[in-house]
């Protein structure tokens, strides 16, 4: 195991009316130590001070002094929304040495579950009878299902081997095939190095389980300063965590989620000839939206989706599109994809559906379904005569060799959607957008010249750019 990741384990303990070892705790990125709800309970028990303290120390952290210790206060008692209550409270500490490594969550369960090993601390008698404590390292399996109360099984490997002690719970528990928190201790069969018990038997709160709070924790500040509810943002929060957004982005995305939704819910409805019904049903969207209602904006689109599908196909379009939105700005991408999948078959001569659904398989790394989705759009431009639409495909296609290194074929992409475009652009020299395209085609060009080293080429294309 990697030593870097030997400094996640932390120790708790009372600060009065005595100084006492509890337990154990994993220090978790976004600065706080998680440990188990009955561990801090014992460890503040009989403390009248506010707010409740207990004392962090780093077995491996030191300094001029000795181990590094400091303070620490309840961050997050961890009650969820519904459900079980884990076993499991969030601690903010008032230091956290240089050496100590912050260990990353586990996002899916994938990184949590299998051949794994637990890092504790655990009491032995020597000869003389005195007790000591040394942190140990203890091997099993964690097992993938859960038990009524979330918590899954962990399981020894080595039944002759070191086992858990009173004191050992909190402490985190890894993967052998990567360096990533997989849960922390919760409850163990105790007795086995005593020769009382012959179990190595444990339970795990998941990592899963422990970011979901992390990642409110991290939302909350943004929250409270844009007058947004937190419970509102739960599917946002959801989504991200299904993208295994790091948890030092999530209060950037949630802020670009809140200015994008709110800006898009204060949009005038673009009134159409396809009835007032669906106007009314994007206009209700919309409200629910500006409230950062995410379900409930897509619930209204769903069914009214729903009731035209059959009889009203035609009307479903705008519907369609407006949900696409709306996925997209929650990070939603899976379903924003699925969206526009639907409206490309009911209307697979709609070009730039066809190129949003590009975007969207480029942004989540599925290039070759990009290129067909952007091959599409431009057969569809042929079709329906939209002139500049081939140009954005070459384009995007070019971008997409471009990420997979196939330069020759991006210049070929890009160049061929230059071509169109200096056809539009001497056709009608006035219109800005087509002279915009124009320039973008020869810096798009300039930039695949460099990379393949013809910086000649690459110069006068980028003059070329330049004087448009």
């Amino acid at each position: 195991m990697p030593e870097t990741i030997e400094t996640g384990l932390v120790y708790i303990y009372r600060r009065t009316p005595t100084r006492k070892f509890v337990g154990c705790g994993a220090l978790i990125e976004g600065s706080y130590i998680a440990t188990c709800r009955h561990v801090w309970r014992d460890a503040t028990a009989g403390d009248d001070g506010e707010p409740l303290r207990v004392e962090i120390e780093y077995p491996r952290c030191w300094d001029n002094e000795g181990l590094v210790c400091c303070p620490a206060k309840l961050a997050d008692t961890c009650t969820p929304h519904e459900g079980p209550l884990p076993d499991l409270v969030l601690l903010r500490p008032e230091n956290i040495p240089s050496a100590a490594m912050s260990l990353q969550l586990a996002a899916h369960e994938r990184f949590e579950v299998g051949e794994g090993y637990a890092h504790a601390r655990l009491s032995r008698t020597d000869s003389a009878g005195r007790e000591t404590w040394r942190d140990m390292f203890a091997d099993g399996r964690i097992n993938p299902n859960t038990t009524g109360d979330g918590l899954r099984q962990f399981t020894g490997d080595t039944p002759q081997g070191y086992w858990f002690t009173s004191g050992s719970s909190g402490s985190p528990i890894f993967l052998k095939s990567g360096q990533q928190l997989a849960g922390i201790l919760s409850l163990s069969e105790l007795g086995s190095n005593e020769n009382i018990s012959a179990l190595h038997e444990a339970f795990v709160v998941p990592a899963t389980t422990i970011r979901q709070f992390v990642v409110r924790l991290a939302a909350q500040p943004v929250a409270e300063k844009t007058g947004a509810d937190l419970q509102m943002l739960q599917p946002i929060l959801d989504a991200l965590g299904v993208d295994d957004v790091a948890i030092a982005e999530i209060p950037s995305r949630i802020a670009a989620f809140i200015a994008e939704a709110r800006a898009h819910a204060v949009e005038p409805v673009p009134p159409s000839n396809d009835g007032d019904d669906i106007d009314a049903v994007i206009s209700a969207s919309r409200d629910k939206l500006l409230k950062l209602d995410v379900p409930g904006a897509r619930a209204l689109l769903s069914n009214k989706i729903s009731e035209e599908i059959e009889a009203r196909t035609r009307r479903l379009a705008p519907l369609l599109k407006e949900r696409a939105n709306v996925e997209r700005i929650a990070f939603d991408h899976e379903a924003a994809k699925a969206t526009l999948r639907e409206l490309t078959k009911l209307t697979p001569g709609d070009v730039w559906s066809w190129i949003e659904l590009g975007d969207l398989w480029t942004l989540t790394g599925s290039l070759g379904n990009a290129i067909e989705a952007y091959s599409s759009a431009e057969a569809a431009a042929r079709t329906s005569g939209d002139e500049r639409a081939p140009s954005v495909s070459k384009e995007r296609i070019g971008d997409v060799l471009v990420a997979r290194g196939d330069l020759g074929g991006a210049l070929t992409a890009y160049r061929e959607g230059l071509a169109i475009r200096e056809g539009l652009a001497e056709r009608d020299p006035g219109n800005t957008l087509w002279q915009r395209d124009l320039s973008i085609s020869k810096n798009k060009i300039g930039d695949v010249l460099v990379a393949q080293g013809d910086l000649g080429g690459a110069l006068t294309a980028y003059r070329e750019g330049l004087a448009i």
